[in-house]
């Protein structure tokens, strides 16, 4: 599995994207920075996107992602989340007001996206991936994501505060091989943090104690002013593999 990071941050400047990745070069996780990144030619390729919650930093280029591709697809994007996430982009964005209803155009037995509801703690096939997502402790109902290809997995925690039930399902893979995990605050926000449903890296220390499983963590979500804070108190937590995640880079799983 190929993971190119578009963006992974809970803030956005000239040089910090908001949370996107590539996965295979055809879906895509969240769509923070999906037109800020890609070229034309690489957001056609894009079949399939996930969104894990409606926050805008997870969906802000959604509506001109379906823009550009309008027209040169054959098929509609899909795009796949729970119940309440799907619900929310058609009231909130593709709702005629913020942006056009693309579930209904050109036609509606031709539309340009068309959603699709992932059935939460269950597994579905996306291509070659099998996906999985798990209820976390966020603002809005938001899932984490479990993601395996050839029985490696990859796991994104998405946006949460301290959560338990995705580690368990974590604690229960065969093979995984690599976590993303959210730390937006430093910890002398902890009060903010927890207000907002987020991690701060007492926070992801929390989180990694409740694991049983050793693989690489990359952590990401954090506000870029705050990054150089964030990642000296995480250094402090001893973790023997655990670094910033890196926007640009891809990573194999």
């Amino acid at each position: 599995m190929k993971i190119r990071i578009l963006g992974c941050y809970g803030g956005m400047d000239g040089k910090h994207g908001l949370t996107s990745f590539l996965v295979n070069d055809f879906l895509a996780v969240d769509a923070g920075a999906i037109t800020d990144a890609l070229s034309f030619e690489e957001q056609k390729k894009i079949t399939d996107v996930i969104i894990t919650h409606s926050h805008l930093d997870h969906t802000a280029s959604l509506p001109f992602l379906v823009d550009n591709i309008f027209g040169t697809q054959h098929k509609p994007l899909h795009i796949y989340g729970h119940a309440e996430a799907i619900d929310d982009l058609r009231n909130h964005i593709f709702n005629e007001v913020s942006w056009p209803d693309f579930s209904k155009l050109p036609s509606p037995d031709n539309p340009v996206l068309k959603y699709i509801e992932l059935p939460v703690g269950e597994e579905t096939r996306i291509g070659e991936l099998l996906v999985t997502p798990v209820w976390v402790n966020h603002l809005v109902p938001t899932t984490g994501l479990i993601i395996t290809e050839n029985g490696r997995s990859w796991i994104n925690s998405s946006d949460t505060a301290d959560t338990e039930e995705i580690w368990e399902h974590v604690n229960r893979l065969d093979d995984p091989r690599l976590l993303f995990l959210e730390c937006s605050y430093p910890n002398r926000f902890a009060e903010l943090a927890e207000a907002s449903k987020h991690l701060t890296p007492a926070g992801v220390g929390r989180q990694l104690a409740r694991l049983n499983k050793k693989m690489p963590v990359r952590i990401y979500h954090g506000k870029p002013k705050h990054l150089e804070e964030i990642m000296k108190e995480l250094q402090e937590l001893g973790h023997p593999d655990l670094e910033l995640l890196q926007q640009g880079k891809t990573y194999i799983v």
